[in-house]
């Protein structure tokens, strides 16, 4: 179990909240929390699963690209279209299906200036 953050970082983080100079970056965890409304079990995909999607619905192999998502999206925009990329991710990533997890109504509920 994590320790708990030193008050003195709290501080400081609740400062550079409430100053918008606090920037989040959120990761794949955060949407695989989500639940599919149809209570199959289902999840939104991690980031390795999303590139091995995208690359299958593309016919490309993430393999070839250094396990780098970004690298593979990037080859897929430029030898077929953006447009292409677009459709592939949206197939992979049905949000129409999910509820927001807990952990989304909280970020919302925060004053952020960014997130990534």
């Amino acid at each position: 179990m994590p320790t708990p953050l030193p008050e003195s970082h709290v501080e400081r983080l609740a400062k550079l909240l409430l100053n918008d100079q606090l920037v989040l970056f959120v990761g794949a965890g955060i949407s695989h929390q989500a639940k599919a409304r149809d209570a199959s079990g289902r999840r939104l995909p991690l980031w390795r699963e999303l590139a091995e999607q995208v690359a299958a619905q593309c016919g490309e192999k993430t393999g070839n690209y250094s396990q780098s998502i970004l690298d593979l999206f990037d080859a897929i925009e430029a030898n077929q279209s953006r447009g292409q990329l677009e459709e592939a991710v949206r197939h992979a990533l049905p949000e129409n299906e999910f509820e927001p997890s807990p952990m989304h109504a909280a970020l919302a509920e925060l004053p952020w200036h960014m997130v990534y």
